[in-house]
């Protein structure tokens, strides 16, 4: 049984950089953000997508998945996601929807930009995640 402090219940997991935490983000066409996630890993998209209605969701391949696909498709929601490399059965996926994606990695290189969500200076998981929610609020008023 984990303790509440430990990594994995502070959204802290393994890559090949070292100890990291993922922040998921859905960003309306105009950059800002809908909703956000902390995990530590890819775990959380079903979270994520909950709720929408009438979306085409724009995601990078670490989202692609059958089960992901199957989800946004219960959902009413449309996929415009690349395939994974190690896929054998391409899907298709919208090449000029795609471009618009920039927006979601527009809004990430802003909240960068804060070197103390960069470095994570906070150690629980919910004042990490209040912290950048409070950066995303002073975004969202630019």
């Amino acid at each position: 049984m984990n303790s509440r402090g430990s990594p994995e219940n502070q959204a802290i997991g393994r890559s090949r950089g070292g100890a990291n935490t993922k922040i998921h983000a859905l960003v309306d066409t105009r950059e800002r953000p809908l909703r956000l996630i902390l995990s530590a890993g890819q775990l959380v998209a079903p979270d994520l997508v909950a709720g929408q209605t009438r979306l085409t969701i724009l995601a990078d391949k670490a989202y692609d998945s059958d089960l992901f696909r199957r989800l946004l498709e219960s959902l009413d929601l449309k996929a415009c996601i690349p395939p994974a490399t190690n896929r054998t059965n391409l899907p298709a996926y919208h090449e000029g929807h795609y471009k618009r994606r920039h927006q979601v990695e527009n809004f990430f290189q802003r909240l960068k930009e804060k070197h103390a969500l960069a470095m994570r200076y906070e150690n629980l998981s919910s004042r990490f995640l209040n912290l950048v929610t409070l950066v995303a609020i002073c975004d969202w008023l630019r």
